[in-house]
């Protein structure tokens, strides 16, 4: 009957393995599972490293049948079905510890004990597995390359020792082996893992009599010996020279750095960075909430009651034995609740398997109960009805977790990678694309020739600098002048970077390197320097080129495939960062048919970029950048009220973003919201954080509507303005030229020629970027030379109203976006105004400049 039970266990454990397998994703990985891929493959030290988890799943990279993820799957499901067979036993475990009678005389020893149904106890066994086998979180990782598996796995053998029969003759060589195995579990995941050692600890400490001090001496010594074997595998790995290299395996203060995860710990809310130990109380009132939300939908709601049983049983009947669980759930909690990880669901597998220890003493409990109050039911009957109750998790979560359809990264890949050519560098940012670029790059042979290069970690990391350097043929501009304190030096130190390469590779860049705002919450942290490059969109990146140096944009790369539907239909996930990494490749959908919108914008081909924006929107609909990006187009369009519409909703989106609410207090002015634009601005130059030149836009500008000169437009002068010039502007004159007005201080005034000046922000200095007034006698424009040169197509030309002068705007369209040219003419003198492109100059200051221009003769 044992032999038939034992065989039946491992039949269940069988099965569930199969399961896993039979529902993972052929490529579906998330969070840092991509580069565990990689680092597995090729013995790699990852961030974070792991060595353990690596080193033992490298060798079932060696198995002949599959794909390589596939065998590493083998090995994440081989470790659930092991760990299901220990949760088994464990539970066996428990129950058969005797339980004690209450003696009616308190003084009198107490020789009498319960021991429990043998069958009843096999059974409580099976339940537990099943309750964990089947649970979101548990069946989700055995799927997965993770090393949350391997650290459930180690719990479990680590609480089968630590509730097996202790004596004072067997206590040292059991808790020697606990110890050295919890020193090797920290080559693993150690924060998760760390959830059994307070256990360990007070275990060590009730048997410290029986022990010693010299034996607990040894115990720490085995301890640490097995912390040195762990990490010692980086050094094995670093010998073996892997391509994936995130850290020097040779040198102690590397190890030391991927070992105690070094400048994970940040809490930067004004750039939307939170990671570790923020010592944030909101943070952890939200971890801790996450944590209960997990366990209440991990088990579903339906087998919480069985759970919460279990633990008043144990409670009851087995005080020590609970509390010894329950630490372990505590510590777990703590850990969870202190730590911000975008693995946090991972973390919980540690409570999971508590819970499910719970619930098979509950599953007990509760046919013991039934067979007390309701004697004449059938004792097979009861026993089925409850054991069914452990396949809830079955089919409550197969429609989610049957994910052998998905091909999803490996989709993502081709769309990425498939308009590359080579040689290449790839130049990104993110989670998702970090991941998946190391994944492509170290673990195939897909597109070798495409370099990934991390562009912040580029810029802050000497030793990713010197892997890449060593292992392929990129140069790398001076860094021993880096501070690494400001966005001026990390534009200059990419921008020399893409110098010194583009003559031997092409460069790509994903979007999300133009968004990250590493310094600053209100500003990009990185800047293209267009006077020496340009950009052409190329699917989900942008390839740099020199500037003046255009290609034709294939379409074709910006036809998306994948399957299952993606992006309509989409995977269900409790993760947190799955569901954040699935919605960002929607976001780099949508920015890539932003990005081509513009460049339609620039090319004249408005309508093209109509289709292009809505695109957009219908695949993000909440992308603030694109809604900006629509008020923008909407506003060039004199749609002032359709633009308010974009801005508003881009800065509800991100209400922190101060470009965005500056947009929004400009789209207010120009629809007559005069009182709210200037509540706005306040707002802009109250705020600490904004962006000095920012900041000094919003005040230049709150200062003319104070002066009541500013126009309500966005770049075509009004034709109500004042004449009178704002207090504090510089006033010009130049009798060769006829002409007078006013400019800010702000502004730098520079004579070209006789007929032409320049007006400039000093911290832009493309020509296209600078504001030209050019002077000339003359009865018609049609007949003009101007000094300067027009690019682009002519979209349309427009009268405008202006005091004392006949207006002509026209507007065309440049590679580097819209080129406006305003013509004034008075008797018989003209002067043409070429607006700054990319606003460069505040347009309220442009306009109010415009209006202050008159003849001096």
């Amino acid at each position: 009957m044992r032999n038939t039970h034992r065989i039946l266990v491992v039949v269940i454990a069988l099965v569930c393995v199969g399961i896993y397998l039979y529902t993972a994703a052929p490529f579906m990985l998330w969070q840092d599972a991509p580069r565990f891929v990689a680092a597995i493959v090729t013995l790699g030290i990852g961030d974070p490293a792991e060595p353990v988890y690596v080193f033992l799943a490298h060798w079932f990279t060696y198995l002949p049948f599959g794909s390589v993820i596939f065998r590493i799957q083998i090995f994440s499901a081989l470790l659930a079905g092991a760990s299901l067979l220990l949760l088994y036993k464990l539970v066996i475990r428990v129950l058969r510890t005797p339980k004690q009678l209450p003696t009616k005389n308190r003084n009198q020893p107490n020789q009498h004990f319960i021991l429990p149904n043998r069958n009843l106890v096999l059974l409580a066994g099976i339940f537990s597995m099943l309750i964990l086998a089947f649970s979101y979180e548990f069946w989700s990782q055995a799927q997965n390359v993770e090393t949350f598996i391997l650290d459930c796995f180690i719990e479990l053998v680590v609480l089968n020792l630590l509730l097996s029969e202790l004596s004072y003759k067997t206590v040292f060589a059991i808790m020697a082996v606990i110890v050295f195995i919890c020193g090797v579990a920290t080559g693993t995941d150690p924060p998760v893992i760390a959830s059994v050692f307070p256990l360990v600890l007070l275990v060590a400490w009730q048997w410290r009599v029986a022990l010693g001090y010299k034996r607990l001496g040894f115990l720490f010594l085995f301890g640490i010996a097995g912390i040195v074997l762990a990490w010692s595998l980086l050094a094995i790995m670093e010998l073996h020279n892997p391509l994936l290299n995130d850290a020097n395996g040779l040198s102690l203060s590397g190890i030391w750095s991927v070992a105690t995860g070094q400048g994970k710990n940040v809490y930067a809310p004004g750039l939307g960075i939170q990671n570790g130990l923020t010592w944030s109380p909101i943070v952890m009132l939200q971890d801790s909430w996450h944590y209960l939300v997990i366990l209440w939908m991990n088990f579903t709601p339906f087998l919480l009651p069985v759970i919460l049983a279990g633990g008043i049983y144990l409670y009851r009947a087995k005080r020590r034995i609970f509390f010894s669980l329950f630490l372990v759930v505590i510590t777990n909690f703590i850990l969870c609740s202190l730590y911000h990880s975008g693995n946090e669901e991972g973390w919980a597998l540690q409570s999971d398997a508590i819970f499910a220890i719970f619930a098979g003493v509950g599953s007990f409990w509760l046919i013991r109960i039934l067979a007390a109050k309701w004697p004449g039911i059938n004792i097979r009957l009861r026993t089925v009805a409850i054991l069914l109750l452990a396949f809830i998790p079955l089919v409550w979560w197969w429609p989610t977790l049957d994910r052998r359809n998905w091909n999803f990264t490996q989709d993502y890949i081709d769309n990425l990678y498939g308009p590359l050519k080579g040689p290449a560098i790839l130049v990104g940012s993110g989670d998702l694309w970090e991941a998946v670029s190391e994944y492509v790059y170290d673990a195939t042979n897909y597109k070798s020739e495409v370099v990934p290069v991390f562009a912040s970690y580029f810029y802050a990391y000497d030793w990713r600098r010197q892997v890449l350097v060593q292992r392929t043929n990129i140069k790398v501009p001076d860094t021993s002048h880096l501070t690494h304190d400001s966005p001026a030096e990390y534009s200059k130190f990419m921008n020399d970077f893409f110098a010194l390469n583009l003559p031997k590779f092409r460069i790509y860049v994903n979007q999300s390197v133009f968004r990250d705002r590493y310094f600053n919450r209100s500003k990009p942290s990185f800047q293209l320097d267009t006077n020496q490059y340009a950009i052409i969109p190329v699917g989900m990146v942008e390839e740099i080129v020199p500037k003046n140096e255009y290609h034709d944009i294939n379409l074709n790369t910006f036809v998306y495939h994948f399957g299952n539907g993606f992006p309509k239909t989409q995977p269900y996930f409790l993760e947190r960062t799955s569901t954040g990494e699935m919605r960002s490749v929607t976001r780099e959908m949508a920015l890539s048919y932003d990005v081509l919108a513009k460049y339609d914008i620039a090319s004249g081909q408005m309508a093209q970029a109509i289709s292009f924006y809505q695109k957009a929107i219908s695949l993000d609909p909440k992308n603030s950048q694109v809604l900006a990006d629509l008020g923008v187009f909407y506003g060039q369009q004199n749609d002032n009220a359709r633009a308010l519409t974009y801005f508003q909703k881009a800065h509800d989106i991100e209400p922190d973003d101060q470009g965005f609410l500056y947009d929004l207090a400009i789209a207010r002015g120009a629809v007559g919201e005069i009182d709210k634009e200037k509540q706005d601005l306040e707002a802009i130059i109250n705020n600490p954080q904004s962006d000095t030149t920012l900041e000094q836009h919003a005040a230049q500008r709150l200062n003319s509507l104070n002066q009541q000169v500013a126009s309500p437009s966005a770049g075509i002068p009004a034709p109500t303005m004042a004449l009178t010039a704002p207090h504090g502007w510089n006033p010009f004159a130049n009798t060769a030229m006829n002409i007078g007005f006013a400019y800010p201080p702000s502004l730098q005034l520079t004579q070209l020629d006789p007929q032409t000046v320049a007006l400039s922000d000093p911290s832009y200095s493309a020509a296209t970027e600078k504001m030209l007034i050019y002077s000339t006698t003359g009865t018609t424009i049609n007949t003009l030379h101007l000094p300067f040169p027009v690019t682009g197509t002519k979209l349309q030309s427009q009268n405008v109203s202006i005091p004392k002068f006949t207006g002509t705007m026209e507007i065309y369209t440049a590679p580097y976006g819209i080129e406006q040219l305003l013509f004034l003419q008075r008797n018989q003198q003209i002067f043409v105004i070429r607006f700054p492109a990319n606003k460069s100059i505040d347009p309220s200051i442009v306009s109010g400049l415009v209006n202050t221009i008159t003849t001096l003769h």
